[in-house]
C-alpha cells in the first residue's frame, strides 16, 4: 500500500512554505467564488503573486494542486476539530476510551457530509475528488491512515485501507446523487453511511447508535466547525 508523498510543508524552507501556502489559501478563495472549471494555474498565480513557472514547478497540473488542498484541509479539519469538538459525558460514561476514539473517527465523516450539503461549491470539489482515480486513491490512503490508528488491534492496515475504501465509496455515491433528478432523503442516506462506517470495523450495534445519536444532537456544532475549516480566507467574520 506503500504511495508516493509529495514533500511536507514542514520539510520545505520558510520562505518557499509561505509561498505554497498562499498559493493554497487563494486557490481555496477561487474555487468557492468561481468554481473549479474556472479557475486554472494561470489565475491563480496571477491572484496570488507567485509567479507561474515557481507555482508550476510545485504543482504541474491542477489536480495536483486539489491534492494539496485537500491535505492541507484535511490538516486544517484535525486542527478545528481538536479545539472545537469535544463528546458529551454521557457518551463517555461507559468505555470512555473507546468511545472517545470511535467518536474522534467518525467525526470527519460526519462533517464531510455536511459539507457537501450546504456548499454547491465544495460538492463540485468533491466530486472531483472523488471521481479522479488518482486523487481518491490518496484521499483514501490517508483517512486508511488515520483508521488503523484507532483499529489496529482489530484489524491490519490492509484491513482498514479495504474497509475505507467501501466508506469513502459510499460518500463518493453520496456526493454524486446531488445531480440526480430523484430528491434523495439526504438525513436517511448520512446516518445509513455513518453507520456503515461503524458497522465495517464491527463496532456493536448499541456502541453505533449511541454514536449516531451524539452526531444528531452536534449537529449544529457540526455546521459550525465545517464553516471553520472551509471558510475562504479572510472572510472570517462573515457569517456561514
Amino acid at each position: 500500500m506503500g504511495r508516493n508523498r509529495k514533500e511536507p510543508l514542514a520539510d520545505i524552507p520558510l520562505q518557499e512554505q509561505a509561498s505554497r501556502e498562499k498559493v493554497l489559501k487563494t486557490a481555496v478563495r477561487m474555487l468557492q467564488e468561481i468554481g473549479y472549471q474556472r479557475t486554472t494555474l494561470r489565475r491563480i498565480s496571477a491572484e496570488s503573486g507567485v509567479g507561474e513557472g515557481e507555482l508550476r514547478r510545485w504543482y504541474k497540473t491542477k489536480d495536483e494542486l486539489l491534492a494539496a488542498i485537500s491535505e492541507m484541509l484535511l490538516v486544517r479539519a484535525q486542527e478545528v476539530m481538536e479545539k472545537e469538538l469535544a463528546p458529551s459525558e454521557i457518551l463517555l460514561k461507559e468505555n470512555p476510551r473507546e468511545m472517545l476514539a470511535l467518536y474522534q473517527s467518525i467525526v470527519p465523516l460526519a462533517i464531510a457530509l455536511e459539507a457537501v450539503d450546504k456548499s454547491a461549491m465544495l460538492c463540485s470539489l468533491c466530486r472531483t475528488l472523488y471521481t479522479t482515480s488518482r486523487l481518491f486513491e490518496l484521499l483514501v490512503d490517508r483517512h486508511a491512515s488515520y483508521a488503523h490508528l484507532t483499529f489496529a488491534r482489530q484489524f491490519t492496515a490492509q484491513e482498514c485501507y479495504e474497509r475505507v475504501l467501501v466508506v469513502r465509496a459510499s460518500l463518493g455515491g453520496y456526493i454524486m446523487a446531488h445531480d440526480f433528478k430523484y430528491l434523495f432523503p439526504r438525513e436517511q442516506l448520512k446516518r445509513l453511511i455513518l453507520a456503515q462506517a461503524l458497522e465495517v470495523f464491527q463496532v456493536p450495534a448499541d456502541w453505533i447508535e449511541m454514536l449516531l445519536v451524539e452526531l444528531e444532537t452536534q449537529k449544529k456544532k457540526l455546521l459550525e466547525v465545517c464553516c471553520q475549516i472551509f471558510r475562504p480566507e479572510g472572510r472570517k467574520s462573515e457569517k456561514c
